[in-house]
């Protein structure tokens, strides 16, 4: 089956720098919701039916000449019987060699920009948020938990910043090819993302990601993707570390000189129904939240809400050092704080972590 008749509809979400846009395609129309009956991995049903069979008929014989109408009652019970009914996952070895191609494909597309290759990471948010939007038949940066990227990122030990495209494919009458859907889906990014400014395009070849971790999921007739392009350049020797109103890390950055840390907030995620992911705002793109301020070396002033760190130690080669109370930014109370440590790199600043903190007084 070629692809273009497989195809009803292509869906894809994503983040580019600190925001992201949503893409949908389709050969003859774009739709935004899908109805499809969802079921358990495995569901068993045993059925055990007793039916009653009435059959009358008339059987003449000869000699001598007679009609005779009989009636017989037969009762029939059918043995118990096992179905099982299972929505399946790629199995693990296939799902790897899918993985792998996703992965080919992202490389093609950097080196035809004469861009490095990113590695495959192994942050395991991805793939789990992959498998959830293809169990619960919908498309979102939010999972059922309310959970943003960064956040999930955060939770699985993501120590680096991520920046995600999510895509989802499906439904078709006929079986199709996992590749042939990756590959369409990758083209669409690159190649047909005008109406949404090129922002997939860019975040594919953003010339500071290092790193992609990829998830994917299928069953017979539905794809999910899972893109969570990863800033994986501190080698950290003491993680970022809060406790009572206390910010601390203590590192090395492969990448430029830490200039400053921005703050971002977002009210405690809350579960979110299949029916809310499908609607606005959780069918669009994602934003860090509201930023409410920074952390600066000691000495020097921002136009927005700032706190100055007590220790704020950095060099050239790339070694740092910061402390600070951030209790002055934390006037939103209860949520989720986001940390994004910048580096300054040839003029540029780029964005080294989106770590986030959650916070319940």
């Amino acid at each position: 089956m070629s692809l273009k008749t497989a195809l009803s509809l292509i869906a894809v979400m994503l983040v580019a720098g600190l925001g992201g846009l949503f893409y949908g395609v389709s050969q003859a129309q774009t739709v935004t919701e899908f109805k499809v009956e969802t079921v358990s991995l495995t569901e068993v049903a045993t059925l055990t039916e007793t039916v009653t069979l009435t059959e009358t008929y008339t059987k003449t014989e000869v000699p001598p000449p007679e009609t005779r109408t009989l009636t017989e009652t037969v009762t029939f019970t059918p043995p118990a019987q096992t179905v099982t009914v299972t929505k399946t996952l790629i199995p693990a070895s296939t799902r790897q060699e899918l993985v792998d191609f996703a992965l080919e494909l992202i490389n093609e597309d950097r080196a035809n920009h004469g861009l490095p290759p990113v590695k495959l990471g192994s942050n395991p948010a991805a793939q789990k948020h992959a498998e959830e939007m293809l169990e619960n038949d919908y498309l979102s940066h939010w999972n059922l938990a309310g959970m943003k990227p960064y956040m999930r990122y955060t939770l699985e030990g993501g120590e680096g910043a991520v920046f995600e495209n999510v895509a989802y494919s499906g439904h078709w009458s006929e079986k199709f090819s996992a590749k042939e859907i990756i590959a369409r889906l990758e083209y669409g990014m690159m190649y047909e993302d005008e109406e949404f400014n090129w922002g997939h395009r860019n975040n594919i070849l953003s010339k500071w990601h290092n790193k992609v971790n990829i998830g994917l999921a299928y069953n017979d007739y539905t794809l999910t993707i899972v893109q969570d392009f990863e800033r994986d350049y501190i080698e950290w020797e003491e993680p970022v570390k809060y406790d009572g109103g206390t910010l601390s890390m203590k590192g090395k950055t492969a990448l430029g000189e830490p200039y400053m840390i921005s703050l971002y907030y977002d009210s405690p995620p809350a579960p979110l129904t299949r029916g809310q992911l499908l609607n606005p705002p959780y069918d669009k793109s994602y934003s860090m939240g509201e930023e409410v301020g920074c952390i600066i070396p000691e000495g020097y002033a921002a136009e927005s809400s700032y706190v100055n760190a007590s220790i704020w130690k950095t060099s050239p080669s790339g070694e740092f050092e910061i402390t600070a109370d951030i209790t002055p930014l934390l006037s939103r109370g209860d949520g989720v704080y986001t940390l994004v440590l910048w580096a300054e790199v040839n003029g540029e600043y780029v964005e080294l972590t989106t770590h986030s903190l959650f916070i319940k007084e």
